[in-house]
């Protein structure tokens, strides 16, 4: 019975661990993609009952610099594309799309 107690408090806490461990949730911030709006979290909390939502939508924990960001890269990477005439490998090794 001990095993099962124990192996329960492991499940019940993955959350914990889980906003622990990844940047974007230890923060606590989540933001709207329509509106901008921001919001301090319990991470831990959110992933175990839902996140917050706005505008209809969930909120994201990218903060609207990361989204910038990897929409540069983006960019940067469809410029690379084009100049080549052939589409960059994926890590998969199946055809980019």
């Amino acid at each position: 019975m001990s095993e099962l107690r124990a192996l329960i408090e492991r499940a019940n806490s993955i959350h914990e661990k889980i906003a622990a461990e990844v940047p974007q949730l230890r923060r606590g911030m989540v933001w709207c993609y329509t509106c901008g709006r921001e919001e301090r979290v319990d991470s831990a909390a959110s992933l175990k009952h839902g996140w917050p939502t706005c505008c209809g939508f969930t909120m994201s924990i990218d903060s609207p610099e990361e989204r910038q960001q990897r929409a540069t890269l983006r960019a940067l990477e469809e410029q690379e594309q084009g100049q080549s005439g052939w589409p960059r490998p994926t890590a998969g090794g199946g055809d980019a799309e």
